[in-house]
Formats: structure tokens, sequence, C-alpha cells
């Protein structure tokens, strides 16, 4: 007998990806929801929800980007790392596909790519929002680089 026959179960209840079908917007989720959504809306340059694990911050990140992409005044990316090794490179490559900017091999050439467009966007009235799951795995130097990002400014406004 399988699990979900034993359980009476139409399909598997856990996964490794998040499924927004069981997302329980109360409590303590609505609460972050809508603090980040404040947040964003206020032009809080950086913001940080931490919690021990399993206690749902992949899904709360899943369902802000659910919550930004369907609203025009948005461009909403979202970043997961999976290790500490990642490298510079890899974040300014990875941070461009989101925001569709085209790969340059020139990684000084793609990072101001990847600036101009975020101008471009914040220029025409949309804020850029990057969401980064497992930001415990950023290293020193993309942490570095998403500061400096974080001080770039186009018209008054930061364009992160």
């Amino acid at each position: 007998m399988s699990y979900c026959e034993f359980y009476g179960l139409k399909e598997l209840p856990f996964s490794n990806v998040p499924d927004l079908r069981f997302f329980f917007n109360e409590g303590s989720s609505e609460d972050t929801l809508g603090k980040v959504v404040r947040a964003i809306d206020g032009d809080m340059s950086l913001i940080a929800f931490i919690g021990e694990c399993g206690l749902g911050k992949t899904m709360i990140s899943w369902r802000m980007m659910q919550i930004l992409d369907s609203n025009d005044k948005y461009d909403v990316s979202l970043l997961v790392f999976l290790h500490n090794t990642a490298k510079v490179g890899w974040f300014i490559s990875k941070l461009a596909a989101q925001l569709e900017v085209p790969e340059n091999e020139d990684k000084d050439l793609l990072f101001n790519a990847v600036l101009q467009k975020m101008m471009k966007l914040t220029k025409a009235g949309r804020k850029v929002v990057i969401l980064i799951d497992e930001a415990t795995m950023l290293n020193k130097e993309i942490c570095e680089e998403i500061r400096g990002m974080l001080n770039v400014m186009c018209d008054g406004k930061r364009v992160m």
C-alpha cells in the first residue's frame, strides 16, 4: 500500500519545491508579507526576514514573488543560493537573466548592463525587487556587490 493510499491522499503532501496551494496566509505569514510589502513601498533598500529551518521562509519568498509579480509597478526576481561557493560572476549573470539582460562574457560590461536596466526600470516608475532565498550562503564578495548596487541612484531614487 502506498503512502497516499494509506492516508487517503490524492497526492504526496511534501515536496522539495514550494507549492503555493498550501500557503497558509494567517498569523505570522500574513504579518511578514504585509511588513515586506510596506517596506518595499516605503523605499527600504534592504529587508531581511530570518528564522529557523522549516518555518516557511522559502514559501513566503515564493508567495511574495507571486504578489509582487501580479502588480506592474514591480520588477521582481528570485535568486536561490544553494551553496556558499558561488562567485560574483555567477550572481551577476543570474541577476542579468532574471532582468532579461543579454548575457555577456565580460562581467564588467554585464554588470553595467544590469545597472542600466535597473535605471531604465526605475525611470519607468517600476521598483526593482530582488528576493534572495538562502542568503546565509552569500559570501563577502557578493555581499559587497549587493551593497554597491544598493547605493546606485537614478532620478533621486535607489534602483534597488
